[in-house]
C-alpha cells in the first residue's frame, strides 16, 4: 500500500565522510533519499542512473552532514573503486556498509543494511517465511547474502562471482529472460493448495 515498513538512513557525519572522500578521489556521489536521487552535481555518469538504469533523475542538492540518505553511490570506473574500497572501509569503520551491485558502482549504506535486511523486513511485515517461501533473483554482490538466505536463490547467467556463489541455480542472462524464467521455476516448485 506504499507505506514504508522499514528503513534505514546514513548518518549525517557519515555522509560528509564520503561526500569528501569522492571529491578526493574524483567520484560522483549521488545520494539516494527514499525516491530522490542528489549530489553535488550531475555528470554523464549521474545522467546513467535514469537513462540506463530507469532510476529517478538525479538532481542537484548539497551532500553534507544534515543530508539526509538511504544509501550513497559513488560513480567511477571500475579499477579506480575497487582501489580504494579498502581506504573507505577503514575511514567509515562500522558507520556504514559497503557493497557492489555494478562494477563503476560502489554503494555506501547505513550499517547493516542489505538487500537481504530490507527482504527480511518485508516477509517478516507480511508473514512470508524467507528460507521456506521466498525466491530471490540476483546479479551482484549486493544480492548474495539475499540469494544465500532465500529458499530458492537464483544467479542470472550473466550475474558476478558472489551471486553466482551463492545462488542455488543459475538461469539465463537478464538480456535471454532469466528473470522470466527464475519466476516460472519458483511457481512450478510452489506447493499446491
Amino acid at each position: 500500500a506504499g507505506d514504508i515498513v522499514h528503513e534505514r538512513r546514513l548518518d549525517g557525519a557519515a555522509i560528509e565522510q564520503v561526500t569528501r572522500f569522492a571529491e578526493e578521489h574524483g567520484f560522483a556521489p549521488v545520494a539516494y533519499d527514499r525516491d530522490r536521487l542528489y549530489g553535488p552535481r550531475i555528470t554523464p555518469r549521474t545522467e546513467e542512473l535514469a537513462d540506463r538504469y530507469y532510476e529517478p533523475r538525479p538532481v542537484v542538492g548539497a551532500l553534507d552532514s544534515h543530508s539526509t540518505a538511504n544509501k550513497i553511490l559513488l560513480l567511477g570506473e571500475a579499477d579506480a573503486l575497487a582501489a580504494v574500497r579498502p581506504k573507505l572501509v577503514e575511514l567509515l569503520g562500522a558507520d556504514a556498509s559497503l557493497t557492489i551491485a555494478i562494477p563503476t558502482m560502489l554503494e555506501v549504506l547505513p550499517p547493516g543494511a542489505s538487500k537481504r535486511e530490507g527482504v527480511r523486513a518485508f516477509c517478516e511485515h507480511h508473514g512470508i517465511d524467507e528460507r521456506s517461501e521466498l525466491a530471490a533473483v540476483g546479479d551482484g554482490e549486493n544480492d548474495a547474502e539475499m540469494l544465500r538466505t532465500a529458499a530458492l536463490g537464483v544467479a542470472v547467467a550473466n550475474a558476478g562471482a558472489a551471486a553466482m556463489d551463492a545462488a542455488d541455480v543459475v538461469v539465463a542472462s537478464n538480456d535471454d529472460g532469466g528473470a522470466a524464467q527464475a519466476i516460472r521455476m519458483a511457481l512450478a516448485l510452489r506447493p499446491r493448495t
